[in-house]
């Protein structure tokens, strides 16, 4: 009796499938076959119907598709590949019911590539000619500020580096020559904090760096004449201070001379000469004064001898 009424039911629901197959209403129907195979498998009538229903919506899933990409092709006339992209999103899943999808999105994305590309060259070749601008304008900072963003964006690189090279070694050739007149002064110290300076535009810029060591050149020259005018002076101020028997003063003016050059030996002799000429007036004078104080004494004896004690 079970097994008759499986069959009565098995019967009905058939006819409702294929109601519902007449119908076009696939995804009942479809639905419909599911469940009957789940309680009986091996139903071959509902698997055929199941197999028909799925073809069918594969045909009709097609025909979808085709119209889809159909209504797309203006988007791909006009250039609009990333709204075309998009659109086509929404049909990946249907891949594998229309192959030729695949290759309308590869040739949509290569269409967006290209075109992603030509903008960034035209984007860049309009930013390259707004920095030559600036570089004539002499307005290097602004000029290196945009260089600088497209330099970020990796496009193109080594050109924009190029043009970073030449603002920053314009820039500092222009510095330069708005201050010829402080480089060729002898304010050497002043010179080297302007380039000082000048380096935090370009620290590797081989005519300041080539300039700097110049100027460090000519102030250690200019340093050493300066050094040797004072010492010329210095040797002739202790000479004239030894003839002059002012030998403690001669021995000072010496030493100053050796503080800044030890090796000078004219300052070394001079400074022994007259060491050993205030020694020996000290000793003259200390001697003199020995005296005198001898015979001071003895006419103060002679005078009042009580006050004196003998030993």
């Amino acid at each position: 009796m079970k097994e008759q009424e499986a069959k009565i039911i098995l019967k009905d629901a058939y006819k409702k499938i294929k109601q519902l197959i007449r119908d076009e209403k696939w995804v009942d129907a479809h639905r419909a076959c599911i469940e009957i195979l789940r309680f009986d498998p091996d139903s071959i009538k509902i698997i055929r119907l199941k197999n028909v229903i799925e073809k069918n919506v594969k045909k009709i899933n097609i025909i979808a598709i085709k119209e889809d990409v159909k209504k797309l092709q203006p988007l791909r006339d006009q250039g609009k590949y990333e709204e075309l992209l998009q659109n086509l999103k929404e049909l990946e899943p249907y891949l594998n019911d229309y192959p030729p999808l695949k290759k309308i999105i590869l040739e949509a994305q290569e269409g967006y590539r290209k075109q992603v590309e030509k903008e960034q060259k035209e984007y860049v070749s309009a930013e390259l000619e707004n920095i030559k601008s600036l570089l004539n304008e002499k307005k290097y900072q602004e000029a290196i500020r945009n260089a600088e963003k497209l330099r970020i964006q990796k496009y193109n690189e080594d050109v924009v580096k190029e043009w970073i090279k030449k603002i920053r070694d314009n820039w500092i050739d222009n510095e330069l020559n708005q201050n010829e007149m402080l480089i060729g002064s002898s304010k050497y110290e002043d010179i080297l904090l302007f380039l000082q300076k000048l380096k935090k535009i370009d620290a590797n810029n081989a005519k300041l760096t080539k300039l700097t060591e110049e100027i460090k050149k000519r102030n250690n020259q200019f340093k050493l004449e300066q050094k040797r005018d004072y010492i010329f002076i210095g040797l002739e101020k202790t000479r004239t201070l030894l003839q002059m028997r002012k030998y403690a003063k001669a021995v000072t003016a010496a030493r100053e001379i050796l503080d800044i050059d030890p090796t000078n030996s004219q300052a070394r002799q001079l400074h022994e000469t007259a060491s050993k000429k205030e020694a020996k007036l000290i000793n003259k004078d200390l001697t003199r004064n020995m005296k005198l104080a001898r015979k001071e004494i003895k006419s103060a004896y002679k005078q009042n001898k009580k006050d004196f004690i003998r030993f």
